[in-house]
């Protein structure tokens, strides 16, 4: 298990051991903290560039698909939050960054008079063994 690194690393930790307490799991909470530790560090951030645009520059620089930045974002969101009813922060700045557009898997579906050709043609051409 990777351990946290940047400056916030203790209260990651903190974060991570109070959504334990709660019943959560940490498997898909952890590397998304730790995604933002990383970023963190690579930017050599501390409490004061962590404004709303740091969040919508680290949106942009997540080379993921949306769904995963989303959930990124979120368990971030939830972070500020935890550190808000803390008063370790003041307001949560990632409260109107809104998630990235997610494109849907939309399933063809099939018409009966389609499923009845696709069917007719789909019996006349098996083999038959006689």
């Amino acid at each position: 298990m990777k351990n946290f690194e940047s400056f916030m690393a203790p209260q990651l930790e903190d974060y991570v051991l109070y959504r334990l307490n709660l019943g959560y799991t940490k498997k898909g909470l952890r590397w998304r903290l730790l995604a933002f530790d990383r970023y963190l560090k690579e930017q050599n951030a501390d409490w004061d560039l962590l404004e709303p645009s740091f969040f919508l520059e680290l949106r942009e620089k997540i080379d993921k698909k949306p769904q995963s930045v989303n959930k990124i974002l979120s368990a971030i969101r939830g972070l500020f939050q935890y550190f808000a009813r803390l008063d370790i922060y003041q307001e949560n700045p990632l409260k109107d960054i809104p998630p990235l557009p997610e494109g849907y898997f939309i399933p063809f579906v099939f018409s009966p008079v389609e499923i009845e050709q696709f069917l007719e043609v789909a019996c006349n051409r098996l083999r038959r063994s006689e």
